[in-house]
């Protein structure tokens, strides 16, 4: 299991929450509704995200926790082993690319979304990609986890085109 505190959760959580908003892209006044609130568009793309995530947060969590446990072997001191793990990938599991390229499908997927729909129906991606999976966390272990990892991104993998697009 991929642990951070509570406190660093929410830290990390806004500040991945807030970071697109500062950007000049098509579709700044998208929205961010509650899950609940959800198109049928975008919650059929978000029950697929899930599990993908899921899965993509066990590998990169499994991968992270055998990473500290051989340097803790070669080294003999865990709490050192750790501390050259964070040095070494600063954003923790979502360092594996896999997991970099999933965020960036389901991004890119929810936009595209977007780009079909009336403004008022659109989903800032952002919003799906982080606020959804917060709303399920509390009753869903996988989730909190998989929120951990993604919120321990420095920033979204992603970029912009001169036309605001995203890329």
């Amino acid at each position: 299991m991929f642990e951070i505190s509570n406190e660093k959760l929410a830290r990390h959580r806004e500040r991945m929450l807030s970071a697109p908003r500062d950007l000049e892209r098509w579709d700044l006044s998208a929205p961010a509704p509650d899950w609940a609130d959800a198109g049928p568009a975008h919650a059929e793309l978000f029950t697929r995200y899930r599990p993908d995530l899921h899965e993509m947060t066990a590998e990169a969590v499994g991968l992270w926790t055998a990473s500290i446990d051989a340097r803790a072997e070669m080294t003999g001191d865990r709490e050192e082993a750790y501390r050259e793990q964070w040095t070494a990938f600063p954003a923790g599991p979502a360092s594996h690319p896999p997991m970099v390229a999933l965020i960036r499908r389901y991004w890119l997927a929810c936009d595209a979304l977007n780009h079909q729909l009336p403004e008022s129906q659109r989903v800032a991606p952002e919003c799906f990609m982080l606020a959804w999976l917060n709303q399920f966390s509390p009753r869903q272990p996988r989730d909190l986890e998989a929120l951990r990892v993604v919120a321990c991104m420095p920033c979204w993998p992603m970029g912009l085109d001169d036309q605001g697009n995203w890329i």
